[in-house]
């Protein structure tokens, strides 16, 4: 039977992507009680160096990756924060598992040769983990790479013409959309530099001709400077307590419903 919708706490799933060295990880690190999930590839280098203090987990294999997700959903861990950082190296990682098993049981094959059951295999369960992710009660994350798609110039003629479209690295037909579909934000993280000639890290949260982004908080007005964890978390929570809630109440005198708004 349907039930009256209620209001839930709604966590932040923000997925960052940008180009190596943009400051991904140290974004992810600047948030409180932050656990950080990696592949061995990844270098978490760079946050230890801006005196950030995160716990981490390095996942190899999709058994680790469970045996994470069955950790922070049954301990007592305490984060407010966990990332997986970033899901563009972790792909290849997880892929190289799955041939790892399939060679063990079926030795002919070839370890570095997958097939397309493989790698259907690795995208239905990265989104799986991430779905199951995302219902647990405390901020989760995801950074990338992005990925440079030729579209066709909608402001051209010429149909042989084309712009880039940048939109988060992952693998799969449509798996980028489908990934950005669970996230609440999805932002494009770049350097820009003002008049004085210093640099700043500018994240995008509108989508523009050459990128992909959303914001369902309604928060950044499409962009913020030097974005940080907290930063984050004080616009998102300053554009809650600005959106109009209503309420229903019953007349007294006449027994009708009437309507009164309030702000949370």
């Amino acid at each position: 039977m349907p039930r009256k919708a209620e209001a839930k706490h709604e966590y932040i799933h923000p997925l960052i992507y940008a180009d190596p060295g943009t400051g991904k990880t140290v974004l992810a690190a600047s948030a409180p009680n932050t656990l950080i999930i990696h592949p061995p590839a990844d270098n978490i280098g760079s946050a230890l160096r801006m005196g950030y203090e995160f716990d981490e987990e390095v996942c190899r294999t999709w058994d680790e990756m469970t045996e994470i997700y069955e950790y922070l959903r049954h301990e007592d861990h305490g984060y407010e924060w966990v990332w997986w950082d970033g899901i563009s190296l972790a792909q290849d990682e997880l892929l190289h598992s799955i041939m790892e098993d399939l060679v063990a049981e079926k030795p002919h094959r070839e370890l570095y040769i997958p097939d397309q059951r493989e790698y259907m295999i690795n995208f239905k369960r990265e989104l799986e983990w991430i779905r199951y992710m995302i219902q647990l009660p405390f901020n989760f994350g995801i950074t990338a790479h992005p990925y440079r798609f030729e579209i066709p110039d909608k402001n051209s003629d010429d149909p042989d013409d084309t712009e880039v479209l940048y939109m988060p690295w992952i693998q799969g037909k449509q798996m980028p959309e489908k990934v950005c579909g669970y996230m609440n934000i999805v932002g494009y993280l770049d350097v820009a530099t003002d008049k004085e000639g210093n640099e700043h890290r500018v994240l995008y949260t509108k989508k523009r001709r050459n990128f992909y982004a959303k914001d369902q908080f309604g928060a950044f007005n499409g962009r913020m400077v030097d974005p940080t964890v907290p930063k984050i978390e004080k616009a998102i929570k300053e554009a809650i307590a600005k959106q109009p809630t209503k309420k229903r109440t019953k007349s007294s005198s006449t027994g009708k419903k009437t309507t009164t708004r309030r702000k949370s």
